[in-house]
């Protein structure tokens, strides 16, 4: 991507185009799940090519999901990480870091209605491509294969959201999309297992040229395996690490991937596809507005545009006191990642408003238009999962697992951990999520780590402690977000989430 980015970019607009005619009739945020010319879509399924657009329609709607406002803000923003608590944002009223949130917040909207929109276009191609002749039937397959990987990917995004949701694994009318009841969690689960085990069978390794950043067997391992992970943890609890550790060994034993050694390198342009990439969404500046957004989104508003280019966003989370107190002395991933110190429009510096600049790499076309990548799973994150997985299946103070942690820590410029000071499983695991903590900061990870290991509701409650909001915090059913309104108003079948 590279998948013909430079053309699959390109002809972006197109796609969206034909796609748009298929996915709105109902509301203006709940999304409808049928098109509404059956003929159209029909008449768009019909050649190879036509599913090769609309497959590339898919992977161009990972944009508007992973990379978005509201990614970000349920994700990083939700977490200790970020904090800005005299910032009025444009995008929301701070509901989120406060643990305030109402089921009639826009942004839950947008996450509920973008998510599915995705899910929406896998399942056009999965239900009419097996009436289009392919002469390669193995192409076929895999697109078959990239579809079922995107539509796991995004419930596996819903789930830890919402909790169960509605399975939609075809297109349905308007009528029947209002009579569609919540799945469990285990259930959305199921669905997420079964897609991803059917990609693997059908995924390449690899790619050439233009199809390079499709996803690829291992995508689609390392994805199963962190959603075992997720399953290992809060709320199900389930013994899934055996199974993870068996995805993420075949990863690293492909000979396909590689550690780099400096951390700067994971996110340098020239790397870009590389060796650390095991699936990230692809984004090129200057191709009819396809470029990163974040770059800008992480700056603040006020920043000086001679110093940033074209300035930044009033969306900008403010880095927390917390975070920044957290990394050791002579960790290199603190430069790195966090922008102490800039330059406003007045010409000032400010040093008490830290934002978040790791990606901040290359020069935009313009504003929200920078050409790096977005990492969806790099390789890092691999092997710091199976790490976990070795130490639930039993903690070795001279294993693989350590020894991972102290690569880590390696390439971050820190001294290496030893037994005497992580003398058990349980210390591993605390060593391990605060690794985490910031080899992924910026990279909404930081809340769902602290779900999984049940550590977010201690942690916040202290976090928001500081601030006199502690008592925000009630209880884990806030470990969820609210189903949004809009969609309880539209399909009586569905049930709020408990504490909303």
């Amino acid at each position: 991507m590279i998948l013909n980015l430079r053309k699959m970019k390109n002809r972006h607009y197109i796609i969206l185009l034909l796609l748009s005619v298929f996915a709105s009739a109902c509301s203006d945020k709940f999304i409808n799940f049928t098109p509404p010319s059956i003929n159209s879509a029909e008449g768009f399924f019909n050649t190879k090519e036509g599913v090769d657009q609309a497959v590339i329609g898919a992977y161009n709607g990972l944009q508007e999901v992973e990379a978005s406002n509201f990614a970000e803000l349920m994700n990083e923003e939700r977490s200790d990480n970020v904090w800005t608590p005299s910032v009025v944002s444009s995008y929301n009223d701070l509901s989120v870091q406060k643990f305030l949130v109402s089921s009639s917040e826009p942004f839950l909207d947008d996450a509920w209605s973008d998510t599915y929109d995705v899910i929406h276009r896998c399942n056009l191609v999965l239900e009419n491509i097996g009436s289009v002749s392919f002469s390669d039937t193995t192409l076929k397959s895999q697109y078959i294969g990239q579809m079922e990987f995107i539509r796991a990917l995004m419930y596996f995004d819903l789930v830890r959201y919402f909790g169960g949701v509605p399975l939609v694994t075809k297109s349905v009318t308007p009528e029947e999309a209002t009579k569609i009841k919540r799945a469990t969690v285990q259930e959305t689960y199921n669905l997420i297992i079964n897609d991803l085990k059917d990609a693997i069978n059908r995924l390449p390794k690899t790619y050439a040229g233009a199809d390079i950043g499709r996803a690829t067997k291992y995508s689609a391992e390392g994805l199963l395996g962190r959603v075992y992970v997720a399953m290992g943890g809060y709320p199900l609890k389930a013994p899934m690490w055996s199974a993870a550790k068996g995805l993420f060994e075949d990863i690293i034993s492909s000979g396909q991937f590689q550690f780099l050694p400096t951390y700067a390198g994971v996110f340098n342009l020239a790397n870009e596809n590389g060796p650390q990439c095991v699936f990230y969404v692809q984004f090129k500046a200057g191709a009819n507005d396809v470029g990163n957004p974040i770059p800008t989104r992480n700056a603040d508003n006020d920043v000086n545009p001679s110093t940033f280019p074209f300035g930044g966003s009033p969306d900008a989370p403010i880095v927390s006191q917390d975070l920044i107190d957290s990394y050791e002395p002579g960790d290199v991933r603190y430069a790195h990642d966090i922008r102490l110190k800039w330059v406003n429009k007045s010409g000032d510096t400010v040093s008490n408003l830290p934002t978040i600049q790791k990606f901040a790499q290359g020069t935009p076309a313009k504003a929200s238009d920078w050409d790096i990548n977005w990492p969806v799973i790099r390789y890092g994150d691999v092997l710091m999962m199976y790490a976990e997985c070795l130490n639930e299946l039993g903690y070795d103070p001279n294993g693989q697992a350590m020894q991972i942690l102290n690569m880590v820590r390696t390439r971050a410029g820190l001294p290496s951990k030893t037994p005497a000071e992580i003398p058990n499983q349980q210390a591993f695991r605390a060593a391990m999520e605060e690794e985490r903590r910031h080899e992924f900061v910026g990279e909404n990870f930081r809340w769902n780590d602290l779900v999984r290991t049940d550590m977010a509701f201690d942690t916040m409650k202290h976090f928001l402690g500081e601030f006199g909001m502690g008592n925000n915090l009630k209880s884990r059913d806030q470990y969820l977000y609210p189903i949004p309104l809009q969609v309880l108003e539209v399909n009586p079948s569905m049930s709020q989430n408990p504490g909303y």
